[in-house]
């Protein structure tokens, strides 16, 4: 087992796994730019650096024994350059398998090869190839840069001809101060009536976890509630064959999976391979949560089969309105889970509030009102 863990990156979910080590007697070590970052504040072992810098990371994985990752979007050749030159070191997901995911391209190509389905698509490279895309899908179709977008960056929505034109001149974009989203992937728009997710975890050994299904509620592209468990008569065929992709990728740690119902079938979204906000409810809501499962998948042996703690849970984002942090003194009945970050704007996760119970519906009714005061005599 290894028992000094490396976190790339020093934000809310390495925070969550650094807490989740110590329990399990590992030692997680953080690499990020500031002393007052998330994670940084909950762990003796921070280092300072920048993890896109080769020698900042190279001097970091000297004494580790596993490294993983809180986010996608890291040079996975440079990860990979050092893993070979380390053969102690286990990187977790593998860093080819990562940067596959990391690239709309490769990850739409890696669910057709496992006959999974998501939605028709097409490559862009060019604003030349906004017209094929167009002939190709039809309108509406919504555009996804290739690589960097979450929470809405870079994700453009082009509903008729007009929009080509004003999407390759900014005009059309979904945040005005981001570069031309080439390349890109254009994907056909898909009618559904909700969005839903869920996690999936496979260690060395080849033992696999799954949580159950919840439904994700957005707020302006980011996770605003998640509600669950859930049912949905074509899960069961749809986590076939993400077995097989995990068994034949060789997947290790945890991996989020979104998901849109059209009220026929699941079409798969997008896939996060890392620790994912639709699972945070498990912190409160599981026997074992998702930043343990993710930490143990790096040793073999079985993997602890989480036993739900109550009937229905519900997971409240807090995200911020303004400049104002929320006032913590307000009332809560739910789990607070605080991210430690010094600055608020509008729409920036600071924490989350789980709540478990018998009856969802007063779950959620709770979560919503005490979330609203969280904020009350703010101005």
């Amino acid at each position: 087992m290894p028992e000094n863990i490396g976190l790339l990156g020093g934000g809310q979910l390495a925070r969550m796994l650094a807490l989740a080590a110590a329990p399990q007697g590992l030692r997680a070590a953080v690499l990020s730019g500031k002393a007052d970052d998330p994670a940084a504040q909950v762990t003796n072992a921070w280092k300072k650096g920048d993890p896109r810098n080769e020698g900042d990371l190279r001097a970091f994985c000297a004494g580790l024994d596993a490294l993983t990752f809180e986010s996608e979007f890291h040079d996975m050749s440079v990860v990979a350059r050092i893993a070979a030159e380390t053969p102690r070191l286990f990187v977790y997901p593998r860093p080819a398998l990562m940067a596959e995911i990391q690239d709309r391209r490769t990850q739409k190509a890696l669910l057709d090869r496992f006959k999974i389905p998501t939605s028709p698509w097409v490559r862009v490279d060019s604003a030349a190839d906004l017209h094929t895309a167009a002939e190709t899908l039809g309108y509406p179709f919504v555009l996804k840069k290739a690589q960097g977008g979450y929470d809405g960056y870079g994700t453009f929505h082009i509903r008729r001809e007009a929009d080509l034109e004003n999407c390759g001149n900014k005009a059309n974009l979904a945040r005005v101060d981001e570069p031309a989203p080439f390349p890109a992937i254009a994907e056909k728009a898909v009618k559904f009536t909700r969005e839903l997710a869920v996690m999936m975890f496979r260690n060395r050994a080849g033992d696999v976890v799954v949580y159950p299904l919840v439904e994700s509620r957005q707020r302006d592209s980011r996770c605003d509630f998640v509600l669950g468990p859930l049912r949905h008569r074509g899960l069961e065929a749809l986590l076939k064959r993400f077995r097989k992709l995990l068994k034949d990728t060789d997947y290790v740690g945890a991996l989020g999976v979104e998901l849109f119902d059209t009220g026929r079938e699941l079409l798969v979204n997008e896939l996060a391979p890392r620790v994912h906000n639709t699972g945070h409810y498990s912190q409160n809501a599981m026997s074992f949560d998702q930043f343990q499962l993710h930490l143990l998948c790096a040793r073999g042996g079985r993997l602890p089969k989480p036993t739900p703690l109550a009937k229905a849970f519900v997971m409240a984002n807090i995200l911020g309105e303004n400049d104002n942090l929320p006032r913590l003194d307000a009332p809560l009945t739910g789990r607070l889970h605080w991210y430690g970050k010094a600055e608020s704007r509008p729409g920036r996760k600071l924490g989350h509030v789980n709540y478990v119970g018998a009856s969802l519906d007063t779950l959620y009714k709770t979560a919503r009102r005490e979330r609203a005061g969280l904020f009350m005599g703010k101005t």
